[in-house]
C-alpha cells in the first residue's frame, strides 16, 4: 500500500507505520499456504474486460498462485457486470475476488475507510468488524487537523493490511505535465476528473 499524500509531515507518518509491516516472501507464502491447506478447488478472480493492463497483471498473479500452490482462474466479465457484484450477491457467486481500482480522495484514507471497513459500508463485502477501527474512523472523521488523523488513521492502514481487507498490488503511473500556470493530467483514469490533487502540487516556480 502507497502511503497517503497530503502534507510532508502526514505522508511521513502513514509511510513509517506501512514500513513496519513485513515485506513477505515467496517462501513464506508457501509456508502459509501449507499450514493453512489449499482450498480443494481454484480460487476466482474477476477482472474487467477490455482492459490490457490489469489482464497482464492478472495473469502475474496466476502465475505468483502456482509457484506457492494454489491455483487462481480469471473470470472477466463486462466493466458494468463486474461493478454489479459490489453491489449484488447473487452476482458474485463462486467469486473469491473482485478486482478493483480506487484512490484516496484529496489524499485522506477516510473516503477508502468509509467505503470499505466501516459498519455501513457499501463495499464491505467480507463484513469485516473491529471496535477499534470504527472508533479510530470516527475520531478521525472528528479531527480537522490533518497531523492528527494521519496519527489516528496511519495504525488502521497497518491493521487493514495485516487482515487483508483489501489487497493493494500496485499504483499505476500517469502521465502529469507542470507549467508556470498550471498543473494537469491525461485523463487516463477517471478519479483524476476530480481536480482535489492539483492545488496541492501548485504549478512550477
Amino acid at each position: 500500500m502507497d502511503p497517503p499524500i497530503q502534507t510532508e509531515e502526514t505522508s511521513k507518518i502513514y509511510k513509517d507505520a506501512l514500513a513496519t509491516l513485513p515485506k513477505g516472501s515467496l517462501d513464506e507464502a508457501k509456508q502459509l499456504v501449507a499450514q493453512a491447506g489449499a482450498p480443494n478447488r481454484a480460487l476466482v478472480l474477476a477482472i474487467p474486460e477490455g482492459n490490457e493492463e490489469i489482464r497482464r497483471v492478472a495473469t502475474v498473479l496466476q502465475a505468483t498462485a502456482t509457484q506457492i500452490g494454489l491455483e487462481l482462474d480469471l473470470r472477466v466479465p463486462p466493466p458494468a457486470d463486474l461493478n454489479t457484484m459490489y453491489y449484488d450477491a447473487k452476482q458474485r457467486k463462486g467469486i473469491d475476488l473482485l478486482w478493483n481500482n480506487d484512490t484516496m480522495a484529496g489524499g485522506s484514507p477516510l473516503s477508502m475507510l468509509g467505503s470499505y471497513v466501516a459498519p455501513d459500508a457499501s463495499n464491505n463485502l467480507v463484513n469485516y468488524r473491529d471496535p477499534g477501527v470504527d472508533a479510530a474512523i470516527a475520531k478521525a472523521s472528528a479531527t480537522p487537523d490533518k497531523v492528527e488523523q494521519a496519527e489516528i488513521l496511519a495504525p488502521v492502514l497497518v491493521k487493514m493490511a495485516e487482515d487483508a481487507v483489501l489487497i493493494t498490488l500496485y499504483t499505476p503511473n500517469a502521465n502529469t505535465f507542470l507549467s508556470k500556470r498550471l498543473t494537469g493530467v491525461g485523463l487516463a483514469y477517471p478519479f483524476f476528473a476530480s481536480g482535489i490533487w492539483a492545488p496541492a502540487i501548485g504549478s512550477a516556480r
